[in-house]
């Protein structure tokens, strides 16, 4: 490689270290056909390629600050509580105690 090439790609290398973005979503978008295809149906795909994962984890702390606590709570122990399904006894038919 020349010294001229090699400058070049330097320069290149300064305005964008890890490639294009156009190029990344391609690629993402490849990933995630690749990946629809061999996993089950409605399957969460992963993110693929994170330009910046410091500001997606500075995004995903923001979103998880604004939730209340009663979201929270409820997130938390929707899916562990089973309800309980209460008979109420039917009010027109005389019970043994008015016998």
């Amino acid at each position: 490689m020349s010294l001229d090439e090699l400058l070049e790609w330097e320069a290149y290398y300064y305005f964008e270290p890890w490639g294009a973005p156009a190029e990344d979503e391609r690629w993402a978008q490849m990933y995630a056909l690749y990946f629809s295809s061999v996993t089950k149906a409605n399957s969460t795909q992963p993110n693929w390629l994170d330009r910046d994962p410091e500001e997606t984890l500075r995004k995903r702390l923001e979103a998880d600050a604004a939730r209340t606590l009663e979201v929270k709570l409820e997130e938390f122990f929707g899916s562990r509580v089973v309800p309980e399904t209460i008979v109420l006894p039917d009010i027109d038919q005389p019970t043994d105690l008015e016998a």
